[in-house]
C-alpha cells in the first residue's frame, strides 16, 4: 500500500470544536492483554487499532452487500491514516462507499491520534514517520504533525497545565498551611550559551509541581541570568495567587540566595544537601590525584555521607550545631573520636573494634594530606552552606523530574517556546514523590510532576479539554 500524500487540515472551527468534546468522552483503553474488545462503547481515540495490508482489506469488499454480487473495492482518497474505498455493484448498481476510521471533528480521528502519539511519548517527528515509511504504512505528513501541535495538542497540554495549577491553588488555600517549597532551574542546552531555561517550583509536602517559569535567553542579559528569572516570576505567581511560603529549597546558586535574602526576608532558605556534596566531592577527588594525597580517595564517599547526616539529625535546622558536627569529621578521619566541640563533643557512633581500627586507613596529622583536606572541609564558604542545608526536604525530586523531561525535550534538539513549555508542563506528573521518599521515585503521578498520565493513557480525555 503505497503512503499518502500530505492531508489537507485547517484549523478547527467552533464548530468541530463542539463535535470534538461530544465524541471524546472514552475511558482508559483496553487492556491490552485481553482477548475480546470491551462492550462498552468506546470514542474514536479509545478504541483499539490495527494494521491491515492494502490486498486484505480489498477483499472485503469483493461482494455487494445489497445483492450479495461481484464487485470490486477501489481505493479513492488516503488522507493520511485514514482510507476511503467505494464500490459498485454490476448488478444492481449500488455503490457504496467506506471510510476506514470516524472522524473527530473534521480531522481523521487516526491522524489526530498519531499526532498526539508522537508528541505525548516524546518522540521525534522526522524519526516516526520515517520509521512508518519504512513499513510502507500510510501516515500524515510533518506539516500535518506540526498543525495538529499547534492547534489542538498545545493548547490540550496548556489547558491541563492550568487546571492543574487552579486545583493546586484551592486545594493549599483551604488548607490554610504555609508553603515549602524547592525550586532549581535547567538549560535547554548544555553549556553556558542556552536559549531557553525553565524553572521548576515544587511543593515538597504534596511532591506536585506547582509552577513552571520559561525564560527566553534575550529576555535577560544573560543565560546565566535566566534561573534568577524563573524563580522571580515564580514568586511573583504565588503572590498573585496570595500563597504564603515559608521555607525554599535550592541548590547554591548565589544570585538565587542573594534575591531571596534582600526579597524573602521572612521565608527560610534552604541549600539542598545534594548540591552542595557534589560540589565537595569533586574538590576532594581532585586532591586524591596529587601527589602524597591518595589516601583521600578512602575517605570521599564515608565524608560525603556525613555532611548529609549534618544536616539530617539536626531537624531544628541549627546552623552551629550543624557546622560543629561537620567539624568532627576532621578529627574522625585522624582517629580521634572525642573533644571536638561543646556543642557536638564526641562522635555518636559505636565504639570501633581494635580490628576495624587497623583496618582503616587513618590520616595522620601534619601529613600533606590531612592538611590538604582540613583546608577543604573548613573554608569560609564551606561554613555558609553548612549553616544553610535543609534537615527535612532536598529537591532530588526535582532532579528526577528534569530527568523526564530531558526525555520529552532533548538538549540536542531545537525547540519552539510553545514546544519547550509544553514539554516541561506535559510533565507535571512524572518524576517527584519528594513528599515521603527522600529518593526520587520514578512513576508517572506528581503535579507538574503529578497530572499526566491523562497524557500517556488518556488521551481522549485530554483532547476533550479543548
Amino acid at each position: 500500500m503505497s503512503t499518502g500524500t500530505p492531508d489537507k487540515l485547517t484549523p478547527l472551527d467552533e464548530t468541530d470544536k463542539t463535535s470534538l468534546i461530544d465524541e471524546v468522552t472514552s475511558e482508559d483503553f483496553p487492556d491490552e492483554s485481553a482477548d475480546t474488545v470491551e462492550d462498552e462503547p468506546l470514542g474514536p481515540l479509545g478504541e483499539r487499532k490495527f494494521g491491515v495490508s492494502e490486498s486484505k482489506l480489498l477483499e472485503l469488499f469483493t461482494v455487494c452487500s445489497s445483492c450479495s454480487g461481484a464487485t470490486n473495492g477501489s481505493i479513492k482518497q488516503i488522507l493520511g491514516t485514514m482510507v476511503k474505498i467505494e464500490t459498485e455493484c454490476g448488478f444492481c448498481r449500488t455503490i457504496r462507499k467506506w471510510d476506514s476510521q470516524p472522524m473527530v471533528g473534521s480531522i481523521p480521528a487516526g491522524n489526530l491520534a498519531l499526532s498526539a502519539g508522537i508528541l505525548f511519548t516524546g518522540s521525534i517527528s522526522a524519526k516516526a514517520l520515517r520509521m512508518l515509511e519504512f513499513m510502507r504504512v500510510c501516515h500524515t505528513s510533518k506539516a500535518t504533525f506540526i498543525l495538529h501541535q499547534r492547534n489542538i495538542l498545545y493548547p490540550a497540554v496548556e489547558r491541563v497545565w492550568q487546571n492543574h495549577q487552579r486545583k493546586y491553588v484551592e486545594k493549599a488555600k483551604r488548607s490554610g498551611k504555609t508553603l515549602a517549597l524547592g525550586g532549581d532551574g535547567r538549560s535547554d542546552t548544555p553549556g553556558h550559551c542556552a536559549k531557553y531555561g525553565s524553572y521548576s517550583m515544587v511543593d515538597l509536602d504534596e511532591g506536585l509541581v506547582v509552577d513552571i517559569q520559561l525564560i527566553q535567553s534575550n529576555e535577560v542579559k544573560h543565560s546565566v541570568n535566566m534561573e534568577k528569572e524563573g524563580l522571580i516570576r515564580c514568586v511573583d505567581w504565588l503572590k498573585s495567587e496570595e500563597l504564603d511560603v515559608s521555607t525554599v529549597v535550592t541548590d547554591r546558586n548565589m544570585q538565587i540566595q542573594k534575591w531571596i535574602r534582600e526579597n524573602m526576608s521572612t521565608t527560610k532558605h534552604y541549600y539542598d544537601v545534594w548540591h552542595v556534596a557534589k560540589v565537595l566531592k569533586k574538590k576532594l577527588l581532585a586532591l586524591s590525584k596529587t601527589k602524597d594525597c591518595e589516601d583521600v580517595l578512602g575517605w570521599i564517599k564515608s565524608i560525603s555521607n556525613h555532611l548529609y547526616w549534618c544536616a539530617v539529625s539536626t531537624p531544628t535546622g541549627d546552623g552551629d550545631v550543624m557546622w560543629a558536627k561537620w567539624l568532627s569529621v576532621c578529627s574522625h578521619i585522624q582517629n580521634i573520636h572525642n573533644g571536638h566541640d561543646d556543642l557536638f563533643p564526641s562522635c555518636l557512633h559505636d565504639g570501633l573494634t581494635s580490628r576495624e581500627i587497623k583496618k582503616k586507613k587513618w590520616l595522620h596529622a601534619g601529613t600533606k594530606s590531612c592538611e590538604k583536606i582540613s583546608d577543604i572541609l573548613t573554608t569560609v564558604q564551606m561554613k555558609k552552606d553548612v549553616h544553610k542545608l535543609s534537615p527535612k526536604y532536598q529537591t532530588s525530586g526535582i532532579e528526577a523530574f528534569h530527568s523526564t523531561v530531558n526525555h520529552f525535550a532533548p538538549k540536542m534538539i531545537g525547540f519552539s517556546f510553545h514546544g519547550m513549555f509544553c514539554s516541561s508542563c506535559g510533565q507535571r506528573n512524572s518524576d517527584v514523590s519528594a513528599k515521603k521518599s527522600p529518593a526520587p521515585s520514578y512513576k508517572l503521578s506528581v503535579g507538574s510532576i503529578s497530572v499526566f498520565p491523562e497524557m500517556f493513557g488518556k488521551l481522549s480525555i485530554i483532547l476533550s479539554l479543548l
